[in-house]
């Protein structure tokens, strides 16, 4: 039966924009793919997207999506860049902020707000397909041929490839991974769709293959999420599916890769969780330390390895503890309770307004929490694809909003 948002009165984008989003979205993470300059990483992708932003302007589709909490997070950490230890680097990296903000979060906004979320899952649903293809073919023929694909980011341990394109390393690709992973097995959940079902694997693969133990631990997360809604919703068949698909992935990887598990996910237990991590919980305590030194306004953004002597590459392992030492509690409550008011924003429109769209909206907002859960094992709060996810939330529950008011006067016409 069609709901009220399942008729829509949105015009469709223009091929050349949704080109250029779809390029926007594929090489957001792209970390590697730039020039330094000063110190700081300018990468190519964000050309694209100022490319992007520059068309839905012209086209008179871009939006300021400006909140009170938004507005106070932004004048906080700017106060935080002049309590700095570095004011000069600070304000630097607040350009950056405000980079992020009006290129990346409203341009996502405005696109998602103007031309609708089922539209934007279609480029985020073949970007993702892209991106497991991409890590599939670098993953095995490193393994088979030893063969390193140029300009991709990779290295090996103990004799298994660690892909991650052209992320950083394998662990920030797999918390952006995690977002879409869970966002398709919800949405599979509630509607039994076959293309979500798909989508599910093809992002259970992709996670896989960045073999990251952080990508482990959001698999299982996932599983475990979607188990206990299968249940609340009496969805038998989503737990079948899920007891197959764990049994299938777990006989594959121990026949073709019989190493992955017991490093990736069994030093976990033979370790511990502070050795598994790299050494990066254990400097938990130090980010820690640095915050009650300066615990109002921190040590400055971007600054927190200069004021414990080293350079600016040496960064703190936690981005909400890294938050709180280099802006202070002021700045990090104030960007917890933006992201709070995102997400209670998305619930309360699938509340208020039932549909495919409304629901989508649903399970990008289950997607932002469990990365948001995953991004906890890293730093980096500037992430392009995080202001992305953030614009998409915003962006859908002003198009649903906006829909829903057309089809209620369109019925009282």
């Amino acid at each position: 039966m069609e709901t009220a948002l399942d008729k829509t009165n949105t015009k469709r984008p223009p091929a050349y924009l949704n080109a250029l989003v779809f390029l926007c979205v594929l090489l957001i993470g792209a970390d590697t793919w730039g020039v330094n300059i000063g110190g700081f990483n300018f990468r190519f992708v964000q050309l694209i997207l100022l490319a992007a932003g520059l068309i839905i302007v012209v086209k008179n589709k871009y939006k300021f999506y400006f909140s009170p909490v938004l507005l106070a997070f932004i004048g906080l950490y700017f106060v935080s860049c002049l309590f700095s230890v570095s004011i000069t680097e600070s304000l630097i990296y607040f350009v950056w902020l405000l980079y992020n903000i009006f290129i990346i979060l409203f341009l996502f906004a405005s696109y998602v707000s103007s031309y609708g979320i089922r539209n934007f899952m279609k480029i985020l649903r073949i970007s993702f397909y892209v991106q497991t293809v991409l890590l599939a073919v670098q993953f095995f023929l490193e393994l088979i041929a030893g063969y390193k694909i140029p300009f991709f980011t990779t290295g090996t341990f103990m004799g298994i490839p660690r892909p991650a394109l052209w992320f950083y390393e394998p662990s920030y690709l797999a918390t952006y991974f995690s977002f879409w992973l869970i966002c398709c097995g919800y949405l599979f959940l509630r509607t039994y769709k076959r293309i979500f079902l798909i989508d599910f694997l093809f992002a259970l693969a992709g996670m896989a293959l960045c073999t990251a133990t952080t990508g482990f631990l959001a698999i299982g997360a996932t599983f475990i999420i979607m188990f206990l809604s299968a249940f609340y919703y009496k969805r038998n068949k989503v737990v079948i599916i899920l007891v197959a698909a764990a049994l299938v992935a777990y006989i594959a990887i121990i026949l073709l890769l019989p190493n992955v598990l017991s490093v990736f996910v069994g030093r976990l237990f033979s370790d511990g969780i502070v050795s598994a991590s790299g050494g990066r919980i254990g400097m938990w305590s130090e980010t820690w330390k640095v915050f009650l030194t300066r615990p109002l306004f921190g040590v400055g953004p971007n600054c927190y390895g200069e004021f414990l002597g080293f350079d600016r590459s040496y960064v703190p392992s936690n981005v909400t503890l890294e938050l709180l030492a280099t802006t202070g509690i002021f700045t990090t409550f104030a960007l917890i309770l933006f992201i709070s008011l995102i997400i209670r924003n998305s619930f309360r429109v699938y509340k208020k307004v039932r549909g495919e769209d409304s629901l989508a909206l649903w399970a990008l907002s289950i997607g932002l929490i469990l990365f948001l859960i995953v991004l906890q094992a890293n730093q980096g709060y500037m992430r392009l694809y995080m202001w992305m996810i953030f614009g998409i939330l915003m962006g859908g529950a002003s198009y649903v909003k906006k829909q829903s008011l057309i089809s209620t006067e369109e019925k009282n016409a």
